[in-house]
């Protein structure tokens, strides 16, 4: 019987212990495994559980205007700052938020849409479009603006969202001796949407 005892003691602490170390264990997974844990009903971890992240990158570097932005975290602002180059003139500027970066399609904006240069610049972004801005102003000369802000929805599915913003920037540029709108794009911000 006393062995038959000290059995089911054995079992019952193990149980216990079991039981109070499940939201540890899933914690730690849930660090390695950011896709959240589920341990058969006693310990959940939310897929909400994941940190966000942002990084600059500027391909083949040709892209003068400078542009960073905040980490896109659920429930919170999205923030954009422009910095353009140091010679352009006052003007607007506007971010496209695609899904997916790219790089090596270098395009003469002015040209393009004005037939007039304003020099190459390279598309940064592609994909499915996540959010285009509203004109935004910048004073030029090399002055950080502050520009578009946007409320990411709390929603637990945009987690892990892969986005990727780049600016379309106006405003004179001296090398053609023309006063006119100049466009170019920017560099861009890539990151992943997070809960943190």
């Amino acid at each position: 019987m006393r062995l038959r005892h000290t059995r089911l003691s054995l079992y019952w602490g193990l149980a216990v212990l079991a039981w109070a170390a499940a939201p540890v264990f899933a914690r730690q997974h849930a660090a390695q495994d950011p896709g959240g844990f589920r341990d058969g009903g006693q310990a959940t971890i939310s897929a909400c559980d994941r940190r966000a992240t942002v990084s600059t990158y500027n391909g083949l570097g040709i892209n003068a205007d400078t542009l960073t932005a905040s980490k896109a975290i659920i429930g919170e602002l999205w923030t954009a700052t422009l910095t353009p180059q140091l010679d352009r003139g006052p003007g607007l500027w506007a971010i496209f938020l695609r899904d997916s970066s790219t790089q090596g399609t270098v395009v003469d904006l002015g040209i393009l849409l004005f037939d007039n240069p304003a020099g190459p610049t390279e598309l940064l972004v592609e994909g499915e479009t996540l959010f285009n801005s509203p004109s935004a102003v910048h004073l030029g000369g090399g002055s950080p603006s502050g520009g578009p802000v946007a409320l990411v929805p709390n929603r637990c599915s945009l987690i892990g969202q892969t986005w990727c913003a780049q600016a379309i920037v106006f405003g004179d540029l001296p090398f053609d001796f023309v006063f006119d709108i100049d466009p170019q794009l920017s560099s861009a911000v890539e990151g992943v949407v997070g809960s943190f």
